[in-house]
């Protein structure tokens, strides 16, 4: 799968995607899944990290960052791209990104 882009800066249609495809694949409201608050907050804090294809957000994790350490709370891929490696590469751009920061751990 080629032409994969990591942004560290999603945008709200972004998040509207994502919203669209765990609504699809949970057959719930996106108010029922309990990472939405987590995702919604990973956004407004500038947090989430997203994976896209044609500008379609495909994947994301959701960060929490002390200074000393990074933690992934949230990591989906849209189920139509998953066993791809989108994951993989979003944690090794997660990784890159912190590298050149005083950050002693990702968890």
């Amino acid at each position: 799968m080629g032409n994969i882009q990591i942004s560290f800066k999603p945008k709200q249609k972004h998040l509207d995607e994502i919203a669209e495809w765990m609504i699809e694949e949970k057959k719930t409201p996106i108010r029922n899944n309990a990472n939405w608050p987590s995702i919604i907050n990973a956004f407004e804090k500038k947090n989430l990290v997203i994976a896209t294809h044609k500008n379609k957000a495909v994947g994301f994790y959701t960060l929490s960052d002390d200074n000393l350490t990074v933690s992934i709370s949230v990591a989906e891929v849209d189920p139509n791209y998953r066993k791809k490696g989108i994951g993989k590469l979003i944690l090794k751009e997660i990784i890159k990104n912190y590298a050149h920061k005083e950050v002693y751990a990702l968890k």
